[in-house]
Parts: C-alpha cells; sequence; structure tokens
C-alpha cells in the first residue's frame, strides 16, 4: 500500500495535468479566426460569430441595404478587425447614379453602417458611400478606430459619432461629396459630425476624446448652396 506522501504526489501530479488539459482546451477556445465575406448575408454572420481578435476579410463587390454592428465588441487587446480593398463598397441607396437621392431611396435606414454598443473595432481600407449617412457610431460606442477608408456621396454627413460614444480616432481618409441631397439636407453635409444638437428633450451627450487625424476632406458642401 503506497504511502500517504506517495499517494498525495499522484493526485497533485493527475490534478496538474488536468488543469493543463483544460488550459490548451481554454485557450484553443478564445484563438482567433479569420472570416473572409464576398456579401452582407456571410458579412452578418461573421459578425454575429465575432470574439475578440478576430480578423473579416472583404472581397471586393458592393454591400447594398445597409449593415448594423449591434452590442459586439473586441477588447483593448484584441480588437476586432474589418478589412479591406477600396473595391469592397458599403451602400445603401437604390439610385447610385446621381448625387441628388431622395428619402425613400434608403431602404436600410438611411446609413451605410451603423454602430450600436459596439467597441474596440478597427475598420481598414474600404470604401462608405451612396446613402443618407455614411457611418454612424453611437450609444455608447468607444475606442473604435477607422483607418484609410474613402467616404463619399451622401445627402448629410459621411461619418456622425455621437450619444456617448469616446475615444474614436478617425485617420488617413479620404471624405468628399457630402450635403449632396434634397433641401432639407442642405445644411446637413458635415464631413465628420461629433456630438448631438441640443435640445430640450435630449439629455447632454458626453461624446468625448475622439479625434480625426490626417483626413482629406473636399467638396463638402450641398449643390443646393
Amino acid at each position: 500500500m503506497p504511502a500517504i506522501r506517495e499517494i498525495i504526489f499522484i493526485l497533485n501530479k493527475n490534478l496538474f495535468t488536468c488543469l493543463v488539459v483544460l488550459s490548451a482546451f481554454f485557450v484553443q477556445e478564445v484563438s482567433a479566426v479569420d472570416y473572409t465575406v464576398n456579401d452582407m448575408k456571410g458579412l452578418k454572420n461573421a459578425i454575429s460569430a465575432a470574439n475578440p481578435g478576430d480578423v473579416i476579410t472583404l472581397e471586393d463587390g458592393q454591400y447594398d441595404g445597409g449593415l448594423s454592428i449591434t452590442d459586439v465588441s473586441g477588447s483593448a487587446d484584441n480588437p476586432i478587425t474589418l478589412q479591406g480593398g477600396k473595391g469592397a463598397i458599403f451602400t445603401n441607396a437604390k439610385d447610385k447614379s446621381i448625387p441628388i437621392i431622395a428619402e425613400a431611396d434608403f431602404p436600410g435606414g438611411g446609413s451605410s453602417i451603423s454602430m450600436v454598443g459596439s467597441s474596440y473595432w478597427v475598420f481598414k481600407g474600404f470604401t462608405i458611400a451612396f446613402s443618407q449617412r455614411g457611418l454612424i457610431v453611437q450609444e455608447g460606442s468607444d475606442y473604435n478606430t477607422f483607418d484609410d477608408l474613402v467616404f463619399h456621396d451622401f445627402t448629410r454627413n459621411a461619418c456622425k459619432i455621437r450619444r456617448d460614444s469616446s475615444f474614436n480616432v478617425v485617420k488617413n481618409c479620404e471624405i468628399y461629396n457630402c450635403g449632396m441631397g434634397l433641401e432639407n439636407d442642405k445644411n446637413k453635409g458635415e464631413g465628420v459630425y461629433i456630438g448631438t444638437a441640443i435640445a430640450p428633450d435630449k439629455p447632454f451627450d458626453q461624446s468625448n476624446g475622439n479625434q480625426i487625424l490626417n483626413c482629406y476632406f473636399h467638396d463638402i458642401t450641398s449643390i443646393k448652396n
């Protein structure tokens, strides 16, 4: 019969082996995943499955109808990356051939991409175009980076950061042809708009610490002016 000391050693050894196996299992579970998508359905599926550190790569093509990223976040050390070339284009308008777009031409709710309560994302390299607003970052979406994007042809603004969304960075982007809409849009063609207009029925917007760095703005105007 083994001595008590030997029994304790065997138990400790077995426990250590179990812990090593469990550790390897959990490391495998949280390993980053690379997705490649070529349409909106595939993109939405990838976003639904995304975890911190994952990378979603867009093939060239049009991603129509408006994309909403809601309550999906990376982490400070492992952001979620959405990347593509300039030929990957997010749009949300029925008619992309003319700059004047009527309100009825926005089937997906007005923006090409909307982020709601989603933080620690990196958008890199692709194009956002032809919608009422290009990108809306709102409802506490923090610490996102929008790098080397092209924004163009909006009836209103290209990028709007609002409703307590802080520490976002828009950098190295080209932004043009904003405010291309009809009469009620003529004064709403900002390139990047941060915050919310003051109104009695709206709480004070704490969107702080956002940065716009090294961006090229041109043709930020309304054709009605």
